[in-house]
């Protein structure tokens, strides 16, 4: 599972998501120098959230961060981190069976661009 140190970070003010960030994150400072911000820095900052991969795949192969939205066909559930393992919550609580779980859903979305599908009922 190479993929399990993969993050990305969603940028609050900018609305989009940054992917790649374990490398750092570039940016120019006010002042014109190019500056690298750590992901020990990003994940401090108020400005970003940062999500990390679960090195696990859906069905169609796409790979699951925390904060995504997945459907298993009958629920749509949330990809969250709690204590020490991926899990996915359905709405009526934490599973932490996400192993097993990820073969059988998909990935429709995220917690920050598509917050209504989590409020739809199915």
């Amino acid at each position: 599972m190479e993929s399990r140190f993969k993050y990305r970070a969603w940028d609050k003010e900018n609305k989009k998501y940054i992917y790649g960030v374990e490398k750092g994150l570039e940016f120019y400072s006010i002042a014109g120098n190019l500056r690298v911000m750590t992901l020990a820095e990003i994940a401090e900052s108020s400005k970003y959230n940062l999500e990390q991969c679960t090195g696990l795949k859906d069905k169609n192969g796409k790979l699951i961060y925390e904060g995504d939205i997945v459907d298993d066909g009958e629920q749509y559930a949330k990809i969250i981190f709690d204590k020490s393992c991926f899990c996915y919550d359905n709405g009526s609580g934490f599973y932490d069976d996400l192993d097993f779980y990820y073969t059988h859903c998909e990935v429709i979305g995220n917690i920050h661009e598509n917050p209504e599908l989590l409020e739809e009922d199915k």
